[in-house]
């Protein structure tokens, strides 16, 4: 497969002038799921580095690339099917969709409301994507058939089943992507989207996969601003977190150059180095030679969520916290996304910019938005899998996923109508074929052990290290909406020189991972966000949650022989080794300034270290169990922004006693 990304492609298919979509009119646009092939067999969402070999495989990824093309070329501002359009529900310019306006602020007139659907930090968060993804999916099979038409009369029916097999791909950034060149940053962007120009019709040209181009040209033919109102109308793009009003395409860790944040910079190398940090994971064995480990966090993040035994759907799926939660519940899948954003859009300062997919308001422009999202729900699926009777509450789940219609009378979906994805003809690339009612667990957890347990593979085979059956966590609750704008907050067992450039914090040697906000922009102090769902919360005090695994970084410090401080994973060893200056955190806007924890604006934030217990099986069809967390107060007494013993809304014990707890850790060794 990889060698279509890097011998790109040879084809006679010929892209044909765009002919302009109807603009809806009174009845809704129905989005239709795709149509299953004469097989009978649901096709499959593969993952875009790993589609399936040979001439199917390539067929589909051209299908693929050449429909997107299509899509961003559509430059008629109005028709609400364009690519612009279609991006644009997510956030800026705030127009409505299909008919639809977003629910508003009772406390400001209408008249002054921008349209907005944003569903973050709700408890919908996954299942309103799911239409939004099946739209976009929709939209480039029908622009397929325009591609196939032009096809070779002798290659045509091979085309025409290509597409009826095409399901949109997804982006696994928890797993290593198989670069061809020597990589040691093996986690980072897909290969396609590390190609600025590929061979659609034997020519080299553009990849729409590296970025989105304003298709609105001046008289000259050039792309012009996306906020350059004389072209854009009531579609220019405001400015938010950054100057998009600027851009004229979207960008990625941009250059601290603002001619290349205005023509959209594609930084790829410093994504995945963003990626790729911490770089903590090179324990030695016995031969004291460096062994080939996964590095930084991604991966753990989704084992443990899929690991952890979540009470209710609403906290494996959101960031909203929810007073006294258990201790593994601050992990959501809506935050590991969050910071997806942020390492693929990257920090940059107020004069230089950073890349689209670190706003909310213009993520969406970045195509590489729908390749994470698609994997978002991918992760959604297996959970739903391994936990088919917890879901919404009745009242949620019949709710509309505005602004999306299931027919032409202006049927909205809900999250009950897309809780069975097969329903909506696509499944996912899993070895075993799984669908809702007939899903092995076993094989399921099998996955998810082979493909993201490289923590718990190490433990059962690694050197050992007293007391490893402990396990530590960071968990952290903040306002998103604090400082009018995103934030990050970021992690470190070890000092950090206050010379150290702080949108550069995240490679520091002592960094053990970071929260990202991923916060809708408001403006200055006091301002109110322009997205009706985050001024509600705003008003209501809606705060989030967050988890920063800490059990990798202690492993490490405890296995290093140049450090004596900690010898053991014991709770008692651990709580020492942390005191003091030895575990800190930094907050850090989107525009690249520190904020002082003392600032009042921050007055939400806490950090709360707990300790539990895990136990990874022998057997790799068995699901890790994570238990027992209680809080380590001594770590973060005493310490701006730390949790103190009468913090107690932070956290909910289980109610057993010291016996009970080990008699039920007997239990589960048992199981072992």
């Amino acid at each position: 497969m990889l060698s279509y990304f890097h011998n790109f492609f040879n084809s006679d298919i010929g892209i044909s002038s765009l002919s302009p979509f109807p603009t809806m009119g009174s009845k809704s646009y129905p989005i239709i799921p795709l149509p299953i092939p004469a097989s009978g067999e649901i096709p499959k969402r593969y993952e875009i580095s790993h589609l399936p070999e040979g001439e199917s495989g390539r067929i589909q990824l051209l299908l693929f690339l050449k429909a997107l093309k299509k899509f961003m070329a559509m430059d008629d501002l109005d028709d609400e099917l364009s690519y612009f359009r279609i991006a644009a529900i997510h956030g800026a310019p705030y127009v409505g969709w299909d008919g639809e306006e977003s629910p508003h602020d009772p406390n400001v007139p209408i008249v002054d409301q921008p349209s907005n659907f944003c569903v973050h930090n709700n408890v919908t968060f996954a299942t309103w994507h799911r239409p939004y993804l099946l739209l976009f999916e929709r939209r480039l099979y029908d622009l397929m058939e325009d591609v196939v038409a032009n096809a070779p009369k002798d290659e045509r029916s091979q085309w025409q089943a290509g597409r009826e097999n095409w399901r949109l791909p997804y982006w696994d950034w928890a797993s290593a992507q198989p670069y061809e060149q020597p990589n040691d940053q093996k986690y980072g962007l897909p290969t396609i989207a590390t190609i600025e120009k590929v061979i659609l019709d034997q020519f080299l040209e553009p990849n729409p996969m590296w970025k989105f181009v304003n298709p609105k040209k001046d008289s000259e033919g050039n792309p012009v601003a996306m906020g350059d109102e004389a072209y854009m109308g009531c579609y220019a793009l405001p400015d938010a977190d950054q100057q998009w009003s600027k851009c004229k395409a979207t960008s990625r860790h941009p250059k601290l150059d603002v001619q290349a944040f205005i023509e959209g910079g594609n930084e790829w190398a410093s994504v995945n180095k963003e990626m790729n940090n911490p770089d903590w994971y090179k324990p030695k064995p016995v031969s004291g030679e460096v062994v080939d480990n996964p590095k930084g966090t991604i991966w753990d993040l989704v084992f443990r969520l899929l690991s952890y035994n979540y009470a209710k759907y609403d906290y494996f799926v959101s960031a909203k916290f929810h007073k006294g939660p258990l201790g593994s519940n601050y992990l959501s899948l809506e935050y590991i996304h969050n910071n997806i954003h942020n390492f693929v859009g990257g920090r940059g300062t107020v004069e230089h910019g950073i890349g689209h997919m670190e706003d909310i308001a213009v993520s969406s422009f970045d195509p590489v938005f729908w390749l994470h999202h698609c994997y978002i729900d991918k992760l959604n699926c297996m959970w739903q899998l391994l936990h088919e009777n917890k879901w919404l509450d009745d009242q949620t789940n019949k709710g509309p996923l505005v602004p999306f219609h299931k027919d032409e009378e202006r049927t909205f979906y809900t999250s009950e109508d897309v809780r069975a994805w097969t329903d909506l003809n696509y499944s996912y690339d899993w070895a075993f074929h799984p669908h809702p009612g007939a899903a092995n667990n076993s094989e399921i957890i099998r996955h998810i052990n082979e493909t993201y347990g490289h923590h718990r593979r190490e433990l059962l085979n690694g050197p050992q290290i007293s007391g490893t059956k402990n396990d530590y966590v960071i968990n952290v609750v903040y306002d998103r909406y604090a400082l009018g704008r995103s934030y990050t907050i970021h992690f470190f067992l070890g000092q950090v020189d206050e010379t150290v450039d702080v949108t550069q914090l995240s490679t520091h040697a002592s960094h053990v991972g970071s929260v990202f906000t991923f916060s809708s922009f408001a403006g200055e102090q006091g301002g109110r966000p322009r997205c009706p769902n985050c001024a509600d919360q705003q008003t209501r005090g809606v705060i989030s949650k967050a988890q920063v695994p800490l059990t990798i970084a202690l492993l490490r410090d405890a296995r290093n022989p140049e450090k004596h401080e900690l010898n053991a994973l014991f709770p008692e060893d651990v709580e020492s080794y942390l005191e003091g200056s030895k575990f800190s955190w930094k907050v850090v806007q989107s525009d690249g300034r520190e904020i002082s924890l003392e600032d009042k604006r921050l007055k939400s934030l806490k950090i709360l270290l707990m300790c539990g217990k895990v136990l990874h099986s022998t057997d790799i069809t068995k699901p890790s169990k994570y238990y027992g967390y209680q809080p380590m107060w001594k770590p973060t007494s005493g310490k701006t922004c730390g949790a103190v013993e009468d913090d107690n809304y932070l956290w909910t014990p289980d109610g057993r006693s010291q016996s009970e707890m080990k008699s039920k850790h007997v239990k589960l060794q048992s199981y072992m």
